[in-house]
């Protein structure tokens, strides 16, 4: 109980009851909406012939509830793991969930996009990683002085921690390859990636490479994305500082077609900003 008492004083910045209420509600969101998307393109993505390839592997017991849908040939399986997803989101919204749904969701979703695994990118292992280390972090404690109880708000001090990390990890690691790759250095990085056809709408295409608008915006990413781990724990500049990022990822979902990796990091936003300071008492 003492520990528990501890870290809660220690950690209680980071108990804010409102962002985390408001980062569940976007993240939930966030999943109805991928399978929506999923659903609209069933044919396409599990049923034959799909575009996603599969290269069968043997899997440890432990990962296997993992791999069930991934093992599977039944063409009707994935939208009831569809289907199961957003009726747990929906829960989620309406403060119906527990820890146990709220896991469940995070398989059902590990199994739909080991399913697709060819079809994924980055977003989708960070939306893994904020489904399990979210079902954590609770919004509603029952006080009691349970072993249980206190169990579950330790767990939750670490998973809130935990995702604010994972974001700075992101940003940390993506700047770190842009400050050694040369087209980022040279600033015609940006232009290169719009003219990707298959991932741009052309509003940068043609320009001259480098020009002085890809060298402006390669840098603003470059800085933005290295000053992020600091600059997201000054609270007097945070919200406008994750205003620019909101404006950033925008631009690269409209521009770049990478809509739901842009949609998913405004979600973790919502860890930071500076709403009305309430927090969660024992």
């Amino acid at each position: 109980m003492l520990i528990s008492k501890t870290l809660s004083y220690l950690f209680d910045d980071y108990n804010k009851k409102t962002n985390m209420l408001v980062f569940k509600y976007a993240l939930y969101a966030y999943v109805i909406i991928r399978c929506v998307v999923w659903l609209c393109n069933y044919n396409l993505l599990f049923c034959e012939p799909t575009i996603s390839l599969l290269n069968f592997v043997s899997v440890k017991p432990l990962d296997y509830p993992a791999y069930f849908l991934y093992f599977s040939s039944n063409s009707f399986l994935p939208a009831l793991f569809i289907v199961s997803s957003i009726i747990i989101s929906l829960l989620s919204i309406l403060k119906k969930s527990t820890l146990a749904t709220d896991l469940l969701l995070y398989i059902l979703v590990l199994n739909i996009h080991y399913k697709l695994y060819t079809t994924l990118t980055g977003g989708d292992a960070i939306l893994n990683n904020l489904l399990f280390l979210g079902a954590f972090a609770r919004t509603k404690f029952i006080s009691s002085e349970s072993f249980y109880h206190s169990l579950l708000k330790l767990l939750h001090n670490f998973s809130v921690i935990a995702l604010m990390f994972q974001v700075c990890i992101v940003y940390f690691y993506s700047a770190m390859v842009k400050w050694v790759d040369y087209d980022w250095l040279n600033g015609s990085a940006m232009c290169y990636i719009s003219e990707i056809k298959h991932f741009s709408n052309g509003i940068l295409s043609g320009a001259s490479v480098p020009s002085a608008l890809s060298f402006i915006l390669s840098y603003l990413v470059l800085l933005y994305q290295s000053f992020f781990p600091a600059f997201i724990f000054m609270k007097k500049y945070k919200n406008l500082f994750l205003g620019c990022g909101i404006i950033m990822h925008l631009y690269i979902s409209v521009t770049m077609g990478l809509l739901f990796f842009g949609l998913l990091m405004i979600c973790t936003y919502f860890l930071f900003f500076n709403f009305k300071k309430e927090h969660i008492h024992n």
